[in-house]
């Protein structure tokens, strides 16, 4: 529709604005791809926006194979990835796997802003199981019901 074009218009417009993609890439570039780094991007003496903001930069900006995945109430919620992350991450409003860091986020586990590796499959929707591990960290926020993950 008109105003969903509007909407990812402004929002281009202000990440630009905000997180100018040269400035911002080359500080990511920097850092390791963990939510740590997105928390430090995020950080009020960089460029002081919110987590969930500076994560959707970094995945615009990054050369790594990487995705954003936010979770609602236990479910995807909405997903961007990186220009080299073509695997087929789950769905939006599918389930959390159990054995996902999110998945513990909202059973009561802590939020850890540093990668840990999760087998790839709980993740991946494939017709096959998928070998091997992704790396995950997650923030949570709290008065949203929201759990950010950050794939590598």
């Amino acid at each position: 529709s008109d105003a969903r074009q509007q909407e990812w218009e402004a929002n281009d417009f202000a990440a630009e604005l905000l997180m100018p993609r040269r400035l911002f890439a080359a500080d990511a570039e920097r850092l390791d791809v963990s939510i740590a780094a997105v928390q430090r991007l995020a950080a009020g003496d960089m460029y002081d926006v919110s987590v969930t903001a500076a994560a959707w930069r970094l995945v615009q900006t990054t050369r790594e194979h990487c995705a954003v995945v936010v979770s609602r109430g236990g479910a995807v919620e909405w997903i961007v990835r990186s220009e080299r992350f073509s695997l087929p991450v789950t769905e939006r409003r599918q389930r959390l796997h159990p054995d996902t860091l999110a998945a513990g986020v909202f059973r009561g586990e802590g939020a850890d802003a540093q990668p840990h590796p999760v087998p790839a499959g709980v993740w991946l929707d494939a017709p096959a199981p998928i070998p091997g591990v992704l790396l995950e960290s997650t923030h949570r926020i709290p008065s949203l019901d929201q759990v950010i993950s950050l794939l590598w």
